[in-house]
């Protein structure tokens, strides 16, 4: 996954997986992986295409919510 690093928030922005909504990428993640994230619809705006990721947890934390990704073999190409 290529993300922008956040310069001064303590939040990252991640566009959705071509080939889904919104909703439905977010609940592929809750779903198969046990993850969840916020959209950012929820969040007073309408950009469709995005979730938020707080980096507010110890990088080693951060590690261990990705692995459920690739283990369901969800990729970013």
């Amino acid at each position: 996954m290529s993300i922008e690093p956040p310069q001064a928030t303590l939040y990252v922005w991640v566009p959705v997986i071509p080939g889904y909504s919104q909703t439905e990428f977010i609940s592929l993640l809750l779903g198969k992986c046990g993850i969840m994230v916020n959209p950012w619809q929820w969040l007073w705006c309408r950009w469709e295409s995005f979730f938020r990721i707080a980096l507010t947890i110890p990088d080693e934390r951060m590690h261990e919510a990705i692995q459920p990704m690739k283990d369901a073999e969800i990729r970013y190409a």
